[in-house]
């Protein structure tokens, strides 16, 4: 029942869904904030996590709205944030063309490749063990053992397609049309 809204002025706000009511307003000092997003902690209401241009994420507690912790994760900015629905990984990637993927309870990093492109858009699927990311590609990347399993043969500059909760579909905008695709894996 909340919404987390970025602003590249140096908030997060934190708005009720239900009432429209401004509950946080999140301010990151002297740096934009590029991304946004909630990760579940496991312990009642959802954390807010945010990416900005001074290369940290910040975690917040969405029900205070008190900071929780913070980790550098690039030297350059963090343009896109996605979390597993379990909380326990979550991706990054920045100005470095480089997505990594880190264990939320102590931000060890687990994994990380070289993209050669922006990422401004990515999404966990299949309880997190596959990574969906855009570019002048979509590219679903299996994190743990860092390789690509397919890229979708179409050039196209996606820069947004939509996961379903549950993991199933997966909508890419094209051309004119939205294409939904199948975001189960292929049984071996």
């Amino acid at each position: 029942n909340r919404l987390a809204l970025a602003s590249t002025e140096g908030d997060v706000f934190v708005v009720s869904t239900d009432t429209g009511e401004l509950l946080h307003r999140l301010h990151h000092p002297n740096t934009r904030v590029f991304t946004v997003s909630f990760l579940e902690n496991g312990s009642g209401a959802p954390l807010v996590v945010s990416g900005s241009m001074d290369g940290f994420v910040r975690f917040w507690n969405s029900d205070s709205g008190q900071p929780a912790k913070e980790h550098r994760v690039t030297s350059m900015s963090v343009f896109a944030l996605a979390s597993a629905a379990d909380g326990r990984i979550m991706a990054t990637c920045g100005n470095d063309l480089s997505i990594r993927v880190w264990r939320t309870s102590d931000m060890r990093e687990l994994a990380s490749i070289t993209i050669g492109d922006s990422a401004p858009c990515m999404s966990f699927i299949d309880n997190g063990k596959l990574l969906l990311r855009d570019g002048s590609r979509l590219v679903l990347w299996n994190p743990a053992e860092e390789t690509v399993v397919l890229e979708f043969p179409e050039r196209h500059d996606y820069r947004e397609f939509a996961v379903s909760p549950d993991g199933q579909r997966i909508a890419i905008p094209y051309g004119e049309h939205i294409r939904i695709v199948d975001g189960r894996p292929i049984e071996q």
